[in-house]
């Protein structure tokens, strides 16, 4: 594809892979279930925060 045929692929991929250890993409899915976890604790705070001050 080119120089520029694999910047746009990695532009429009979700995931990309670096290496040729397609075993990483398991804990990729790991890190992104934990970073949902904490974001909805977060949303879930701050609305809580926002309920008491109100």
């Amino acid at each position: 594809m080119g120089g520029i045929g694999s910047d746009v692929a990695i532009e429009a991929a979700d995931l990309v892979l670096m290496t040729d250890e397609p075993s990483k993409i398991a804990a990729a899915i790991r890190i992104a279930r934990r970073t949902r976890t904490i974001l909805w604790q977060n949303i879930i705070f701050a609305l809580s925060i926002k309920g008491l001050i109100l």
